[in-house]
């Protein structure tokens, strides 16, 4: 029961010492790179906003399970006597509340996202949309809404104002912009989101407003990048949803075509006939690399026997030192 315990102890503490350092870095890339983001692809933006994100849970887990836990299970005795420090009891209760929390916020974006779905089917008709071929239906909404719900099985959801007052056309580019966010899956990269909080709420915010807006912006570039006249429909549909939304905020726990705020930044990149900004790819790069660098170290120790053995001793030498 002691081996055990200890395990468990080790395993959670470790989690929440790299979860924590990988964090700092992340943030650390954060605020260099956050100066001129804006200037980048919306593409590249999205991108490295993700694997920001997803990085200090990403890096915690391959390092418990692709490192500690495989070098304490082949070379700690099974009956070696030792206990659970209170300082090493007191981490692991910290990364199970960490992990909780996580959980938590998972389970009550899919339990809202599943209320408004059953909400919404209740009086549902179904409806054809130009240029996308997913089930879409009409819906009864005060919002203007226009958005793609599911990842396994999306279904595309438009109030039945937007289908009375807006073109062929704009129905069609908005259609292709919902493509472009299934091309993207970015209904699972905001579930996996949704269970990657980042240590500090502040930065947390930050992280996913920036994410929310480079994805619209891929998905209104992915509109443009197929045809100007397309990008011209989408603009003039986004400038007539906003005035169907007087004010309004979408209060939703999905993504819609328009939320509320400001469309002036959208409708001008629109209106240039194709993506700006600089490619950003360098900071993408960036991004891809920190993720790729746990999955690289956690391989390379498992195939050295002395280095999963230097990984258990640095395990003892902690679990010594802990009071």
């Amino acid at each position: 029961m002691s081996y055990l315990a200890l395990a468990v102890s080790l395993a959670l503490a470790a989690f929440l010492a790299v979860y924590l350092a990988a964090s700092g870095l992340a943030a650390l890339v954060w605020r260099t790179a956050r100066a001129d983001f804006g200037r980048f692809a919306a593409r590249a933006r999205a991108g490295s906003v993700f694997l920001l994100r997803v990085f200090p849970a990403a890096a915690a887990s391959v390092a418990v399970l692709g490192v500690f836990l495989p070098a304490f299970h082949r070379f700690e005795p099974r009956e070696s006597g030792e206990v659970v420090a209170p300082s090493l009891a007191l981490l692991a209760v910290l990364a199970a509340a960490l992990l909780a929390r996580a959980v938590a916020r998972g389970w009550r974006a899919s339990r809202d996202t599943r209320r408004v779905l059953r909400a919404w089917l209740a009086d549902a008709r179904p409806v054809r949309l130009p240029g996308i071929r997913i089930r879409a239906y009409a819906i009864r909404s005060e919002f203007p809404v226009v958005s793609v719900v599911g990842v396994f099985r999306p279904r595309v959801f438009v109030s039945e104002r937007v289908l009375c007052e807006c073109t062929t056309e704009e129905l069609s580019a908005m259609a292709r912009h919902e493509r472009g966010h299934l091309a993207a899956f970015d209904n699972l990269k905001r579930l996996l989101l949704r269970v990657c909080p980042m240590p500090l709420p502040s930065m947390d915010r930050d992280l996913d407003r920036h994410w929310q807006e480079a994805c619209e912006e891929a998905a209104d570039d992915y509109v443009a990048g197929g045809s100007v006249p397309a990008a011209l429909a989408l603009a003039t549909a986004l400038v007539r949803i906003a005035r169907m939304a007087r004010g309004q905020v979408a209060a939703l726990p999905v993504a819609s075509l328009y939320e509320g705020g400001a469309i002036e930044r959208r409708v001008r990149r629109l209106l240039g006939g194709s993506p700006r900004g600089a490619n950003g790819t360098r900071w993408l790069a960036v991004a891809r690399g920190l993720v790729l660098v746990p999955f690289v170290l956690a391989f390379a120790v498992l195939r050295d026997g002395n280095l999963l053995h230097s990984v258990h001793h640095l395990i003892e030498a902690v679990v010594e030192t802990l009071p």
